[in-house]
């Protein structure tokens, strides 16, 4: 999802505002906010590049089958399941 070298920079640059004192308190949230949507964004463009794919097969067996939806929820993943375990670890905790 995200690489380790972006987690070690981003870790690094908010060390070093903690310790430069640059900013305020607010103003340090606002970039571990900011680290975050970056990542969270990462998170669903993966998910939509792992789902196209099979939403494009699932809409051919579904129009070759004249309307048989039950195929394509048979085929897709648990991304959505998958993406809400992923947010209710502490990492996405505000």
């Amino acid at each position: 999802m995200v690489s380790a070298r972006f987690r070690r920079h981003s870790k690094r640059a908010a060390k070093s505002l903690r310790n430069n004192k640059l900013f305020s308190q607010g103003c340090e949230v606002g970039f571990h906010l900011e680290v975050l949507s970056s990542q969270l964004a990462a998170y669903i463009g993966h998910l939509q590049k792992e789902i196209h794919p099979i939403v494009q097969k699932g809409c051919g067996i579904t129009s070759q089958q004249k309307g048989d939806f039950a195929t394509l929820w048979k085929m897709l993943p648990s991304a959505g399941s998958d993406w809400l375990a992923m947010a209710a670890t502490s990492s996405f905790q505000l």
